[in-house]
């Protein structure tokens, strides 16, 4: 397909750089609660090069057929390599540069606290804890160890609080602010409900971070006003994958805590659909309540671990983009929709985007869905990798 792209640099101040019309090439992935990426190649000068510095801000937008705009991935993009600047067979002088997008600054903070601190311990609903997290490592002033250190609020807002998910515990110390959101996401969907977060662009340099229980972007499941079907019969499924893996799988976990009076406090929790699947089901495993002498603490931890140990399914698909299948018309990234492949028929999400574009604007698109699963026993969502 073809699209016209609009790419502009800003400071990492948000004053305007540069625009650049002559790229040569440009490629672009975002994924649901993890850090995405971008490249761009370009004609040397020197003013494009000493505009590329830490934390420069890439501005990309897309046209496509239809003429609708929209900022390549829903995001802006923060530079995190220069270079290489390379010679082409050619002749032509190139700068190559790397960018990642905003999920990255929930990367740059910790959870800078102590276990069993009121900042590394919560336990509330799954977008309540995400947003606290957010609120007191990223927006807000802090003191650690006698340091100050500033918020971004001036940069960054939060959406209001909806207390939506399941609720859950986590315990995070001195993790990064990213890592602990998705450990946090991760268990909402053990517990039946999809949880994704992202930053949504408000202007230059104003970003609001957001939670999105049930999918990160529009509903286009078979239940849904306007579903959407990928499958092989329609000729819009590029490539599927099913695989179940039970090499890890556990039906019983003991969560060991703190020593009193001489014995381990210890909680014992079992899987009752694996535990009796067959004669030789019972398996164990063991974890640790990070030292908890708390014995609800442990139970919920132990849970929280026991699934963990579910059988791995892994259910993935590419979307062909044609005609009657148009990214930005008919899905986009972070849609939820349907896939069908050999008699399976899953509700999936559009979970990764990835976009390469040549300087003609011809553009090699790949999204791939990651299917979901429903627990037979409970209903519930068992989550995919």
């Amino acid at each position: 397909m073809y699209a016209e792209y609009d790419i502009q640099l800003l400071s990492s101040m948000g004053l305007p750089a540069c625009r650049i019309a002559d790229w040569q090439q440009l490629s672009f992935t975002r994924n649901i609660n993890n850090i995405g990426s971008a490249t761009i190649s370009v004609p040397y000068t020197k003013a494009r090069w000493n505009a590329l510095k830490r934390d420069t801000i890439l501005v990309a937008t897309r046209t496509d057929m239809n003429g609708a705009r929209r900022l390549v991935g829903g995001t802006h993009w923060l530079c995190t390599k220069r270079g290489p600047l390379s010679l082409s067979s050619t002749g032509q002088l190139l700068i190559s540069a790397s960018f990642s997008d905003l999920l990255c600054l929930l990367q740059r903070r910790l959870v800078a606290a102590e276990s069993g601190s009121a900042q590394a311990t919560k336990s509330d609903a799954a977008e309540s804890i995400v947003k606290a997290l957010v609120n007191e490592q990223l927006l807000s002033d802090r003191t650690v160890n006698g340091v100050s250190i500033p918020g971004w609020q001036s940069f960054l807002s939060l959406e209001t609080d909806a207390g939506r998910g399941p609720t859950e515990y986590v315990n995070a110390p001195w993790q990064d602010v990213l890592s602990a959101s998705q450990q946090v996401a991760r268990m909402s969907a053990w517990d039946g409900t999809y949880l994704a977060f992202d930053f949504e662009v408000q202007g230059t340099l104003a970003y609001q971070f957001c939670c999105y229980p049930n999918q990160r972007g529009v509903d286009r499941s078979q239940s849904a006003a306007r579903p959407l079907v990928i499958s092989t019969d329609a000729g819009k499924l590029g490539t599927f994958s099913y695989d179940e893996d039970y090499t890890a799988c556990a039906s019983a976990l003991f969560c060991t805590g703190q020593s009193k009076g001489g014995a381990q406090l210890a909680k014992y929790v079992t899987n009752a659909a694996l535990e009796y699947a067959g004669p030789f089901s019972h398996t164990e495993k063991c974890g640790s309540g990070q030292q908890s002498g708390n014995a609800n603490l442990i139970l919920s931890q132990a849970k929280t671990l026991l699934r963990s140990y579910r059988p791995l399914v892994e259910v993935s698909g590419t979307v062909l983009e044609t005609e009657n299948c148009l990214l930005g018309r008919d899905f986009d990234f972070g849609d939820r929709l349907t896939m069908s492949c050999a008699g399976i028929v899953l509700p999936a999400y559009l979970e990764m985007l990835q976009l390469q574009v040549d300087n003609s604007g011809s553009e090699t698109i790949t999204v791939t869905m990651r299917g979901e699963l429903l627990d037979p026993d409970t209903g519930a969502v068992i989550p995919t990798a």
